[in-house]
């Protein structure tokens, strides 16, 4: 079926309402949530998901929290949750759905730079190989590129610094929107401090998403098509990064970045959090656990760091976060540093020679009646290894 992605989700959020009773805020950004496992609030999206990684998140977020509320009553109302072969049945479903939405986000992010098409097809009779209605791009490569820049790409000028980056985003956009998704779910548990079960599912669903693409994908022989009278490469985000970046004299080891993506989130605090909330549930029914966090001082503690990995254009970059806490206050801090994977002395992972500093609080309440407007100001840094900003 072909529809837009604004009526669909407006038409899901208002249906969602009417069948389980959940309260509803309209918003452009940010979240506002209750702590219970259930009876969450509900943000709608305004923005169409193919414009960028911000409104995709939002649809993402609010597709994935339309599915767990229905699947809440479900199990609420059925009596299921009152055993462990009824809450691992819910955990499963879970799974499923937030597979299922971390699939279209994943699509939907490799669209952003198609200049002409701002619809997207859903196949219902073809379930297969994803096991959800399969998505369906726009029509061939013309909405990506103008008659110049595709005339120069077809000459052959792939290592032409411009094309290329638009290559490597339009290849890694899925893996970076994942990376982004499962960032939001981090940040928004580590701000309550505690892990919630659904949660706990999205981040672990997004996050670990690149780790088996790499595992099963990276060696996938790459074939030519022809498409709109040219013969083009037929690859996967994996062997084409690879591919790209061959073609800027750039070696990348797609079984260093398999295992860098594995380490990276297994070292993740979150995965752990998550990890024990998925646990804690299903041996007890607790909806949520309380993060692991080690204090500083009386008044201070600190989360551990979690992990991310990114294909860029000069190589693979990697960012860490942090959240220090203050007691008593709701107040939070996230430090953030990024830096390449060479600069740990790993060949083959590409010269990157960015090193990034920053972090944002949370978060300054605005005094206005009836609101609960706040807003966290933020700051980044960008140099490169001899400090020049």
């Amino acid at each position: 079926m072909k529809s837009r992605a604004l009526r669909i989700y407006l038409f899901a959020a208002l249906l969602a309402v009417v069948l389980f009773g959940n309260s509803v805020v309209f918003a452009r950004d940010g979240e506002h949530e209750s702590t219970s496992y259930t009876g969450e609030r509900l943000l709608l999206p305004f923005s169409n998901p193919l414009k960028g990684f911000d409104p995709n998140l939002m649809a993402w977020h609010s597709s994935t929290k339309l599915l767990m509320m229905g699947e809440d009553w479900l199990y609420e109302k059925s009596g299921f949750s009152g055993s462990k072969k009824g809450r691992f049945s819910q955990l499963l479903l879970s799974a499923y759905f937030n597979y299922a939405t971390s699939y279209y986000s994943h699509e939907i992010a490799h669209q952003f730079l198609n200049r002409s098409h701002h619809t997207f097809w859903v196949d219902m009779t073809d379930w297969f190989p994803h096991w959800v209605p399969e998505f369906i791009f726009s029509e061939g490569y013309s909405g990506f590129w103008n008659d110049e820049e595709l005339e120069r790409f077809i000459d052959s000028q792939r290592s032409d610094l411009d094309i290329t980056s638009r290559l490597i985003l339009t290849y890694e956009a899925g893996l970076y929107q994942e990376n982004f998704n499962a960032r939001f779910a981090a940040t928004t548990s580590s701000l309550k401090n505690r892990t919630e079960v659904n949660k706990a599912m999205s981040f672990m669903l997004n996050r670990f998403s690149d780790f088996p693409y790499l595992l099963f994908a990276r060696n996938e022989t790459i074939k030519e098509v022809e498409s709109v009278g040219y013969i083009w490469y037929d690859d996967n985000d994996i062997t084409g990064y690879v591919a790209l970046m061959e073609d800027l004299g750039v070696q990348i080891s797609s079984d260093d970045w398999m295992v860098s993506s594995g380490l990276a989130f297994f070292a993740s605090g979150q995965t752990w959090n998550a990890a024990r909330a998925l646990y804690q549930y299903f041996i007890s029914g607790d909806g949520s656990v309380e993060n692991i966090s080690f204090n500083v001082s009386d008044r201070l503690s600190i989360s551990p760091p979690n992990f991310y990995l990114f294909a860029t254009v000069r190589g693979l970059y990697l960012e860490t976060e942090c959240f220090i806490h203050s007691a008593g206050s709701g107040k939070a801090v996230r430090i953030d540093i990024g830096t390449g994977l060479d600069s740990f002395g790993l060949n083959q992972t590409g010269p990157v020679d960015w090193l990034r500093f920053g972090g944002e609080y949370y978060s300054f309440q605005i005094g206005i009646p009836y609101s609960s407007l706040r807003f966290s100001p933020f700051c980044y840094l960008n140099f490169d290894r001899e400090l020049r900003h």
